[in-house]
């Protein structure tokens, strides 16, 4: 392979190497923000109901046996 074609190859890949970067961190950005809003609804919940709590950890550990995160 010539050395020009290496150089391109070389430029190619630091640029897909720059967007897959980018897009994970736009991905834990918009992750730490769905989490935060959970959060935000889970205490505004607990707030308007008192068995929230214990309510939502049923509901949970109903939907990880009976749904696939998939």
């Amino acid at each position: 392979m010539s050395r020009g074609k290496e150089k391109l190859l070389d430029e190619e890949l630091d640029l897909l190497t720059t967007e897959v970067m980018n897009l994970k961190l736009n991905c834990r950005t918009e992750i730490d923000a769905l989490k935060l809003e959970i959060e935000t609804l889970k205490r505004l919940l607990a707030g308007s109901h008192p068995d929230f709590p214990e309510r939502f950890q049923a509901v949970k550990e109903a939907v990880i046996r009976e749904v696939s995160p998939e």
